[in-house]
């Protein structure tokens, strides 16, 4: 079940930090004062969100290295749009050759946290063979009650501005749980720009190893649609 969370903790940063700027023109009267200081308001997640949902494939890097990435698609979409919590996606991940047996199968919600930052958590799905193949349908999951859904703690994606066309961001610390392999813990870095999606996700063991996801550099998902 979705639950309130504290603002800022996590992928961390100050995004597009656009302080407005203030004309100095020598008089006293001029210069902020207490009262006329208006505090800092989280920016819309809007831009982000538009730059995650899409259709998207890594043909391009698999092709030149097929030795170390599968060929994959990804399709981002938006859900619950009456929803005023934050912005809320489905994403679904296949191998190209296996479209209706995807591998990752998750929900997202984006929110603003402090000023430029923005956190993405993520949800378990339940019934998950029921909504392959969502991000098709006109109205993507809108028959799944939004109270079923389970976020993953310590999980959440700190995302922040890396220049003017791009966001960075990763999770934090050791606090997102893994059994897959043999992990204890998973870490997630993404980088998003207009078209692309890069995505690094890899799990370790206590001691801190490896044990599964790429090994060098992450999946480089080129958009499609």
């Amino acid at each position: 079940m979705p639950r309130p969370r504290p603002l800022a903790r996590l992928f961390a940063g100050a995004l597009l930090l656009a302080a407005p700027a203030i004309a100095l023109s020598g008089c006293a009267s001029d210069l902020p004062t207490q009262g006329n200081i208006r505090p800092a308001q989280p920016q819309s997640p809007e831009r982000l969100a538009g730059w995650m949902t899409g259709s998207f494939s890594n043909e391009a890097q698999a092709a030149e290295a097929p030795d170390r990435f599968a060929q994959v698609r990804m399709h981002i979409v938006r859900i619950w749009p009456e929803r005023d919590d934050g912005v809320w996606m489905y994403i679904e991940q296949a191998l190209a050759a296996e479209p209706q047996s995807p591998y990752r199968q998750r929900i997202y919600r984006l929110t603003p946290a402090e000023e430029g930052v923005f956190e993405l958590d993520t949800f378990q799905l339940p019934e998950r063979a029921r909504f392959v193949g969502a991000w098709r349908r006109d109205q993507p999951l809108a028959d799944l009650d939004p109270q079923r859904v389970d976020r993953l703690d310590g999980c959440t994606v700190v995302i922040h501005a890396d220049g003017a066309d791009s966001f960075r961001g990763s999770t934090i610390g050791r606090g997102c749980s893994s059994q897959l392999s043999g992990a204890s813990y998973a870490t997630s870095h993404i980088r998003i720009s207009p078209n692309r999606i890069e995505s690094w996700d890899r799990g370790f063991n206590a001691r801190g190893e490896q044990v599964w996801g790429a090994v060098d550099s992450g999946y480089i998902f080129d958009r499609v649609d």
